[in-house]
């Protein structure tokens, strides 16, 4: 893999991230402030929800923040990054798809976390919610690039002219490296040519 290519994933991943981040803080922000002022129970004291709602609004945007500083970080990291070498944009790649997985697994745990809050007999249904929205995305996201990634790292490296591991070069429509059912005459004319 090429340097150009593993930071056009990291600009995609970035991008997406960052957009995600600004939706969640501006979105949890206006969902918290509308609901902070005023009582959880109507005039007749029947349960309203609004502090639900204001927690769900304050943890969506926590976590736009952070989103948006992780999404920061790495446009900075790259903006100092001097030339790659094939090599160790292929190792960056590598460490990326091992970040991706490990985060993915993490957004698992969020989610699980989010789902015990919203069960939780104490009112934190709006947190758990947020968490179980927030930590689905980063799962949906990480597991597509970590996917992308790793199938873009094994098309870099691997070799199309040299057989995979057990594979036979005779056999399976080859013949001496040459497709079994080509034209003897064309092969042999490309031969006189060599």
């Amino acid at each position: 893999m090429n340097q150009t290519e593993l930071e056009r994933y990291e600009r995609e991943l970035g991008a997406i991230l960052g957009v995600w981040a600004a939706g969640s803080i501006i979105k949890g922000a206006a969902i918290a402030g509308l609901n902070i002022a005023g009582s959880d129970t109507a005039g007749s004291g029947q349960y309203t929800g609004r502090r639900e709602w204001m927690r769900f609004g304050r943890q969506t945007a926590v976590w736009g923040a952070i989103n948006a500083i992780i999404a920061g970080a790495g446009a900075i990291g790259r903006s100092r990054r001097g030339e790659l070498t094939d090599e160790e944009a292929t190792a960056k790649a590598r460490s990326l798809h091992r970040l991706l997985l490990i985060n993915a697994a993490a957004d698992v745990a969020y989610s699980g976390v989010g789902v015990y809050l919203a069960m939780s007999p104490r009112r934190s249904r709006g947190d758990g919610v947020a968490v179980i929205i927030q930590g689905g995305f980063l799962l949906v996201l990480d597991t597509v690039y970590a996917r992308r990634l790793g199938a873009a790292r094994r098309a870099a490296t691997s070799d199309p002219v040299a057989p995979v591991q057990g594979q036979r070069t005779q056999g399976a429509g080859m013949a001496r490296g040459k497709p079994k059912n080509s034209d003897s005459g064309t092969e042999r004319s490309l031969e006189s040519q060599l």
